[in-house]
């Protein structure tokens, strides 16, 4: 931690995280698949786990794909959706997320070539008028992602804390998350109370003499057992898959997991690598390469916004 974000912290810290704390209720959505009928909690993970590595891609933050997700979940509580305007409506919570976090983000044409060209600009553009104002505007939801670096902070400002040891664990709890934010049965569960149980998971399977302190969340010993439990279990299960999500100085390193029966969550996932080229026309299209990139989503059409316009009336 620079001096200058260290003495910030220390200054503000603490009250920023309170406020936050404050606002999770109001930005938390609860069962948003609940007045869904055709979208599945299936269609929801395969769209996540399609837009972690389309992120990655672009090299967006971590905060970015938090809003995202938060943006998407948010719309669905109030609006019927169309199972063939899903995609739309993930690139389109990218693009709302990415403007309000990102220097440089992406441009309209960029994410509707990730989608084939199956939408048109007026679509995407539409439908991210329609979701502002279903939303209110209301779009800077307290995130996983904020908790991460705000625990973290915590923890080197503690005397005996190691520095190494601490970005390590924020970066293995990262990973965890982004597994986590595709699995619908983590919605339940609050960003602040997701964040610390994940770097709390990170700091067992890294092995650290030093681990953070989970009881600074405030929240019951019952309630944090519970919630690493889950997260414990869901890594066991994705084994193989977290060095995906993870930067490659964690991935290189050994790290211990117990191993659980069940059926994996990812198995039915292919995984290829995204690449850009060019045909004659000067068009660009994506071509599939084994391994690393998660597109199980196929092109899907949308000629009409008309489930989200019967709920925007």
């Amino acid at each position: 931690m620079r001096p200058l974000e260290r003495q910030i912290f220390r200054d503000y810290g603490q009250s920023w995280y309170r406020f936050r704390k404050e606002l999770e209720g109001k930005f938390h959505p609860l069962d948003p698949l609940a007045q869904q009928p055709q979208i599945t909690t299936e269609a929801r993970c395969k769209l996540i786990s399609w837009l972690i590595p389309v992120h990655k891609h672009f090299g967006f933050s971590f905060e970015s794909l938090c809003l995202t997700v938060n943006t998407l979940d948010r719309f669905l509580t109030t609006t019927p959706v169309a199972a063939d305007c899903f995609q739309l409506l993930g690139v389109t919570s990218l693009f709302i997320s990415c403007k309000q976090v990102e220097v440089h983000p992406p441009k309209v044409k960029q994410l509707l070539a990730l989608c084939c060209d199956t939408f048109s600009r007026q679509q995407l553009c539409n439908l991210e008028c329609i979701i502002l104002n279903k939303l209110h505007f209301n779009l800077s939801a307290p995130t996983i992602s904020f908790f991460l670096e705000h625990f973290t902070h915590v923890r080197m400002e503690a005397c005996e804390a190691d520095a190494w040891e601490a970005n390590n664990a924020k970066a293995l709890a990262k990973g965890v998350a982004e597994l986590s934010l595709a699995d619908y049965a983590f919605n339940k569960y609050m960003p602040s109370l997701l964040a610390v149980c994940c770097l709390g998971l990170a700091d067992q399977m890294l092995q650290h003499q030093k681990p953070l302190d989970l009881h600074l969340s405030d929240y019951p010993e019952g309630v944090l057992q519970d919630c690493l439990d889950k997260l414990h279990l869901l890594v066991s299960l994705n084994e193989d898959s977290l060095p995906l999500v993870l930067p490659p100085e964690i991935s290189d390193q050994s790290i211990e997991a117990d191993h659980c029966s069940g059926i994996n969550y990812l198995e039915d996932r292919r995984f290829f690598s995204l690449i850009v080229c060019h045909d004659t026309k000067k068009k660009t299209r994506f071509a599939q390469r084994k391994p690393s990139f998660p597109c199980t989503l196929s092109p899907v059409s949308c000629p009409r916004l008309s489930a989200f316009e019967v709920g925007f009336q």
